[in-house]
């Protein structure tokens, strides 16, 4: 490890996030510089790369920084207790709060790929079974554009499932071969938007009179002061006797002005904004003495106790179908097909299940890989289509539609490799009559393809870049 790489990566990170790297992050810290500057092209040059962050910020290398450094790793339903107690005493007690004027407003802060919001989401509807006579905002934020990108279109694995009730909140999901993808109704009900917690300036139209915010496992991240002054912020958002939930980690002994600690039945610790009119109790003195008022049970004040919501009475739950008979293995070939019909069609969810259902089924197919990778081009998920192409490549290494695609790829992340694909295409391509029709090529003729290879070597001997 090179501490004079590390303590420069560390400011930029610092600078554009507030990331706060303890020593021990800093293997992390320097794994993620050099991810990072593998796949923005530079390969092993961490001072090169470092160099352009540093004299020519760019939002697109920032972005891709910032998502290779962030920790993305969440689940629906994530912490049981904390979801029983929203269940059972938070969400009830704002439900009643706002019964009169059916407005609610929450916020999922640190969102990441959108399992959180998404569960509030299900919660709500099993909560209040006419939420469309309420006025929601259901608001969910994060720092990184890729992960929002997910978020927004609802399509998950298993792990992110791996602590869902399928019997209660199966309905919600559409499975499509080894992912399922959210009903419309739930995805609707929330609005993502990127946000960065250590710049900006919130509360704002979005943020505030905020009934609950939830924003777990993120400050730990993050150098202290920022901290104090983001848990501040966060009261600031809160309406009168609003909610704040945070890790069991991230709770402050020594809460700021305005908020005091609460702690549920099931003993989960909360902070929640006073009433108007109330005053703030007294701060502890020091830390030390907040550490040692630790060793004993913390005086903390009980919520009052909470009244049954005046509701309309809640729905039965939905009793789960019979189990259907096991479906036959699929066929890969005919998984392939639907994959490019979906996609022809527009709808690159579909194609990007069947296409994933495709190798999966058949993992030596190149073909399988190819189509992968070109809906994953399509829906910007630029660096799994790499991967995608890498896997086809190396099955079939005369496949010049693979490599033509490298290297458009590779163009437009700014790596390097294009011309060594773009050669690669030359040599498959060598021998072959312009007219012939390009294998794997959606009908695109020989000729076309070395015509479109010569404008994407002109372009980047030019710019250094393919849009």
């Amino acid at each position: 490890m090179n501490p004079g790489l590390a303590r420069r990566f560390e400011n930029l990170l610092h600078q554009w996030a507030g990331q706060w790297f303890p020593g021990s992050r800093q293997g992390e810290l320097m794994r993620a510089l050099q991810r990072s500057a593998e796949r923005a092209g530079f390969g092993s040059n961490l001072e090169g790369f470092l160099t352009e962050l540093e004299i020519r910020p760019d939002e697109r290398l920032r972005d891709l920084v910032i998502h290779e450094i962030l920790v993305n790793e969440t689940y629906f339903f994530r912490d049981v207790g904390l979801w029983e107690g929203l269940e059972q005493e938070i969400l009830p007690e704002i439900l009643r709060r706002q019964a009169k004027t059916r407005n609610l407003r929450i916020w999922s802060a640190g969102c990441s790929t959108g399992e959180e919001p998404y569960s509030l989401a299900m919660l709500l509807c099993a909560l209040v079974p006419r939420i469309q006579d309420w006025t929601l905002h259901l608001l969910a934020t994060d720092l990184s554009e890729k992960a929002l990108e997910r978020a927004r279109m609802a399509v998950y694995g298993k792990r992110a499932l791996r602590e869902l009730d399928r019997k209660r909140w199966g309905s919600w999901f559409e499975t499509s071969g080894s992912t399922v993808r959210l009903t419309d109704s739930i995805r609707q009900m929330v609005h993502f938007k990127r946000q960065n917690l250590s710049h900006e300036d919130f509360p704002d139209p979005l943020t505030n009179r905020m009934d609950l915010i939830l924003c777990r496992n993120v400050l730990i991240y993050l150098d202290r002061e920022l901290v104090e002054r983001v848990i501040t912020r966060f009261g600031e958002c809160l309406r009168p006797q609003g909610w704040l939930v945070l890790a069991p980690t991230e709770v402050p002994l020594d809460p700021p002005e305005g908020l005091r600690l609460t702690r549920l039945a099931n003993g989960t610790v909360l902070l929640r904004r006073l009433p108007s009119g109330t005053s703030a109790a007294p701060s502890l003195t020091t830390r030390r003495a907040a550490r040692a008022q630790a060793s004993r049970p913390l005086p903390l004040p009980l919520p009052p106790p909470v009244q049954a919501p005046v509701l309309p009475a809640p729905v039965p739950p939905i009793a789960p179908l019979p189990p259907a008979p096991p479906p036959p293995a699929p066929d890969p070939t005919d998984l392939l097909a639907q994959a490019r019909l979906a996609a022809d069609r527009g709808d690159l969810v579909s194609a990007l299940a069947r296409a994933t259902e495709c190798v999966e089924a058949a993992p030596v197919s190149a073909s399988g890989w190819l189509v992968l990778a070109l809906v994953q081009e399509e829906m910007e998920l630029l660096q799994d289509a790499l991967d995608s192409l890498r896997r086809a490549l190396y099955l079939d290494s005369g496949l010049a539609a693979g490599h033509l695609q490298m290297a458009r790829i590779q163009g437009r992340l700014g790596e390097a490799g294009v011309m060594r694909s773009l050669a690669n295409f030359h040599k498959s391509t060598e021998g072959v009559p312009s007219q012939a029709l390009l294998p794997e090529g959606a009908g695109m003729t020989v000729g076309e393809a070395r015509h479109l290879a010569d404008i994407l070597e002109r372009t980047w001997s030019r710019t250094g870049a393919l849009s």
